[in-house]
């Protein structure tokens, strides 16, 4: 199975929101993955900082993050004074209308600058698309899904990959990805990962399902 495809214009810059930066460390193929777009990848200073909060894991994803800002393959970035007001208008206010900072940071640098917001959470997806119509989003799936990732990595490279995502960053899959994924990582892991629907993970095991009944039977 091919899994749908987006590919942005070469030259469009992606901006990058936290659960994206910690999805591409979490597999283990970051840096792969990154170099292979010909885009000028982006993460706002908010979203910098707020990878560098927190738990052990967060700092361990600062460093890989601050590693990839000193090798020139990401670039640290600030919001302007329209894009502030843009940002300001989606965290203030009540909390099903709001997002996190940097969510709302990814994507009012992305509405001021023609970038592409690259989001995992369904209502940041939700939200912008509803007031910034013509914002172009993708996700983390949409990274490892392209033509260049798969090429780069090969079918076992992003099998693991998407797997190590998934286990450790906790990667959301958009609905339209998520058969190819599962067809692509198996039930044995699919199992395993726990930010996949609890139907998918179900379901993709009715053989073991069947062979404990027929045990429980003998």
């Amino acid at each position: 199975m091919m899994p749908p495809v987006f590919s942005p214009k070469p030259d469009t810059p992606l901006a990058l929101d936290a659960s994206v930066v910690i999805n591409l460390n979490a597999c283990g193929r970051g840096r792969t993955i990154l170099s292979a777009f010909r885009n000028p990848i982006v993460v706002i200073d908010v979203v910098e900082t707020e990878i560098g909060r927190g738990n052990r894991q967060k700092r361990q994803d600062k460093l890989a993050l601050d590693s990839l800002v000193a090798d020139g393959i990401i670039k640290i970035a600030s919001l302007d004074e329209d894009a502030m007001q843009t940002f300001e208008s989606l965290v203030i206010g009540p909390a099903i209308t709001t997002l996190d900072d940097g969510e709302a940071a990814t994507i009012a640098y992305a509405v001021h600058t023609g970038s592409v917001a690259v989001v995992d959470e369904r209502k940041a997806t939700a939200l912008s698309q509803s007031r910034f119509p013509e914002l172009v989003t993708m996700s983390t799936m949409d990274l490892f899904a392209s033509e260049s990732v798969r090429s780069h990595l090969g079918h076992d490279l992003l099998k693991d990959a998407i797997f190590m995502a998934l286990l450790h960053g906790r990667m959301q899959v958009p609905k339209i990805h998520l058969d190819w994924v599962l067809g692509l990582i198996g039930p044995e892991k699919a199992i395993q990962c726990l930010s996949l629907p609890s139907f998918a993970r179900v379901l993709t095991l009715p053989d073991v399902t069947k062979q404990g009944r027929k045990s429980q039977q003998r």
